[in-house]
């Protein structure tokens, strides 16, 4: 959708001027999400191609989470809608503005008028499936959410013909919007059309170019037969918002990310160092390289530093035989917890206390005296995470204590460094909840192969997440303190033991 040199605005324009910049500079620093983004593209549209980088990736381990949300597709009915209507408006127009192409145009133009109707009478034949389904109406009054599309059942079936058409009239409307879109640069470059109108026109191909390219992704993703010998994609139902209002949206990914990093990544990257101090799962690099897609690479290629920490003279781990079991709907628990919380709290230093259920934590807080509270920000209460670290930073800086309340945003990525937290406390080992369809069919293609879920998904990943939230103690070779874990299953179950033994060695102490 861009006109390129043809644009008035081409000299000064920020994207072409930032190219420039990078195609000059040696390192160039961005997110995960927008080299993800441009590799879903194809690559080397906002950055330069793989083939010409070395790729850094640090804090690796959020990455196949990240990638995953990229791989995956979705049909959104009211975008689809939309864009329809964009391209309708447009054919009123682009016969007038392609004039200098109307010997090419003419068959397009009647192809195009017979492919938006049929796109409209499709998408609402596929609504008309979904509202005739009791688990689609179950999930429209609100009683589930996310149902999954499973390959052979009645629904899929039922959806089968009518997406195939529609991806066939989506790849005739994306064929023919990419070669308008090439006209209009072609006479803009020779002024055979005027810049305030094909730069009027561009961004609009462009839009209904890309939305329907995107479609044709996502049918390749949901209409992929299902095969014995692979994962299989996931495909579920959601109601979400969309310019302001409630729409049927079907999603369709992979299992994992694997395959996408492999195919957009790691065959082009000229090269690739990923670094986290959480790439391990249990002491072990294998969970990682599956997510990645990294199992061609043997073990020598991974490697473990060791910490320039010294944990045993920097660090105390204390861990209190809790009497209960972490239960949310267990009274008795949290007031073990508000218990231990006004026992083992110095109100004249910084701490941390990480929960994994936001009810929990409101509920502890209740029960605190007035004197803990009034030195407590509270993850969600006024503050955001930002201002609540600054406010934290702040009391401590004056002399005084501060206690910060916070969930998986304060479990990881944190930097508190100093004296600005002094005691970390964990009130519940933050096992992950599958409840998304990717998760929910992870498990269940790991109990198919004859598995365990518990062993191969909850404890690599509660290992992940323990030694992240342990390491906002320690950000600085001087730093010292004390953490401290609420779960008497570190201490009562066998993957408690195996837990600790992967976790740095502390100085440890039980109560």
């Amino acid at each position: 959708s861009c006109a390129g040199k043809s644009c008035r605005y081409f000299l000064s324009c920020p994207y072409y001027l930032l190219r420039k910049e990078m195609q000059l500079a040696q390192v160039v620093v961005v997110n995960h999400d927008l080299l993800l983004s441009d590799a879903d593209l194809g690559g080397g549209l906002v950055l330069p191609n793989p083939e010409e980088l070395i790729l850094v990736f640090d804090e690796a381990h959020n990455l196949p989470q990240k990638a995953l949300g990229h791989a995956a597709k979705a049909l959104n009915f009211a975008q689809l809608y939309q864009t329809v209507e964009t391209a309708d408006s447009l054919m009123k127009k682009l016969p007038t503005a392609l004039a200098f192409r109307q010997h090419d145009f003419g068959y397009m133009f009647k192809e195009i008028r017979q492919d938006l109707p049929a796109i409209i009478n499709l998408l609402q034949q596929l609504l008309d499936i979904l509202g005739s389904d009791a688990t689609v109406n179950e999930m429209l009054e609100g009683r589930i959410s996310e149902p999954r599309i499973f390959w052979g059942s009645p629904l899929l079936n039922a959806l089968f013909i009518p997406c195939q058409n529609l991806l066939q009239r989506a790849n005739s409307i994306y064929k023919h919007f990419s070669l308008i879109g090439k006209w209009i640069k072609e006479g803009l470059e020779k002024t055979q059309l005027s810049n305030k109108v094909g730069e009027a026109l561009l961004p609009q191909v462009g839009t209904v170019q890309n939305i329907f390219g995107y479609l044709i992704d996502f049918m390749a993703l949901f209409l992929d037969e299902d095969k014995a010998e692979r994962p299989p994609n996931v495909r579920w139902l959601a109601q979400e918002q969309f310019a302001k209002q409630h729409t049927l949206v079907i999603h369709a990914g992979p299992m994992t990310a694997a395959g996408f990093l492999d195919r957009s990544l790691w065959q082009r990257a000229y090269g690739l160092v990923m670094t986290s101090a959480t790439l391990r799962g249990m002491g072990l690099f294998q969970r990682f390289r599956a997510d990645c897609g990294l199992q061609r690479y043997d073990e020598k290629h991974f490697l473990a530093l060791p910490s320039p920490f010294r944990y045993q003279q920097q660090a105390v781990l204390k861990l209190p035989m809790m009497q209960y079991l972490p239960n949310e709907n267990l009274p008795q628990w949290q007031q073990e917890v508000v218990s231990q919380l006004k026992s083992i709290i110095d109100i004249q230093a910084a701490t941390l206390v990480l929960f994994t259920s936001r009810q929990v934590m409101l509920q502890v807080y209740k029960q605190l005296p007035l004197s803990l509270k009034n030195l407590i920000l509270l993850q969600g209460d006024q503050l955001s995470p930002k201002n609540m670290i600054v406010k934290h930073i702040q009391r401590i800086e004056a002399g005084r204590g501060s206690i910060i309340f916070g969930m998986d945003r304060f479990a990881e990525g944190v930097d508190l460094p100093g004296n600005l937290c002094t005691h970390v406390i964990i009130t519940k080992l933050p096992f992950p909840v599958f409840t998304r369809p990717i998760e929910q069919a992870r498990q269940e293609w790991i109990i198919k192969r004859g598995g365990q879920p518990f062993i191969s998904l909850s404890l690599p990943a509660v290992s992940v997440k323990l030694i992240q939230a342990c390491g906002r103690l320690l950000r600085k070779e001087t730093d010292s303190g004390q953490i401290t874990i609420l779960d008497r299953r570190l201490l009562t179950k066998n993957y408690g033991k195996q837990l600790l033994s992967h976790l740095p060695d502390y100085q440890v102490i039980t109560e």
